[in-house]
């Protein structure tokens, strides 16, 4: 056998090898790495999709389910203009607080962090099963509201929907609960549409109206998922029109 078949590797071809089994690594890593990263945007944005999108139909089928003002307890709509009070808990981490006061919305407005708004509705309870009767002492209606819940004392955070039956409960009867939907909503501002101009507050037993369309305006708050990741708000509106609405302001009749 010849020395030249017997030759094994130099020093310095095991050094390009092992160069470039570490190039292929670092570029096999990095290529999963980015495929990690953007699986994990996309469920993200799914799973905020999937929250946004539930909110919105859960708040569509109490408007479109309101009761017209007039009669005894058919309140209609109530919306409230109110802003978070020093008594209230934080509900953003001060990164994103310093971040929203630093960020306009597209409109060109600040994010409104600080909107408290609440939303009262008379809606039409849903069909209940067939000879379940209303217990005694509550009505027929029910009367819910949308808000901020940011009370240090309740376990309830960010948009809560309250439900409680518009006439008295019986004595002893704890009304029920707050019902979390969003803890990442941490502010509401609600405005109502009269046929003309926008309005920040509305009160349908002073108007016997319904506003033509109702608007929330939610922002959600993202906090970062791990060490020198940013968080984000995220601003997200629901629109809608409650099908017995009428114009608030009647046409003058010719002459």
């Amino acid at each position: 056998m010849s020395a030249s078949s017997q030759r094994g590797f130099t020093l310095i071809e095991v050094l390009l090898a092992t160069v470039l089994s570490a190039m292929v690594a670092l570029a096999v890593a990095s290529l999963l790495s980015t495929q990690f990263s953007a699986r994990k945007r996309m469920r993200e944005r799914a799973d905020q999709r999937s929250l946004l999108g539930a909110i919105e139909r859960r708040v569509r089928a109490d408007i479109e389910s309101l009761v017209p003002p007039g009669g005894l307890y058919a309140s209609g709509v109530i919306g409230e203009d109110s802003v978070a009070s020093g008594g209230g808990e934080s509900l953003l981490s001060d990164e994103l607080a310093t971040l929203a006061t630093s960020t306009l919305m597209p409109s060109g407005d600040p994010i409104p962090i600080g909107e408290r708004d609440q939303l009262t509705l008379a809606v039409w309870p849903a069909a209940g099963a067939f000879g379940v009767e209303v217990p005694t002492g509550e009505g027929a209606l029910l009367q819910v509201v949308y808000r901020i819940d940011d009370d240090p004392e309740t376990e309830e955070r960010g948009l809560v929907r309250v439900v409680q039956r518009v006439r008295d409960l019986t004595s002893g009867t704890e009304p029920a609960p707050p019902e979390e939907l969003a803890p990442e909503v941490v502010a509401l501002q609600v405005s109502f549409f009269d046929g003309e101009a926008w309005q920040t507050t509305w009160d349908s037993g002073g108007s016997d109206t319904l506003p033509n369309s109702i608007a929330l305006d939610l922002v959600v708050a993202r906090e970062p998922d791990g060490p020198g990741k940013r968080g984000k708000l995220l601003t997200y509106r629901i629109e809608v029109s409650p099908l017995t609405a009428r114009p608030s302001r009647r046409p003058e009749p010719t002459r």
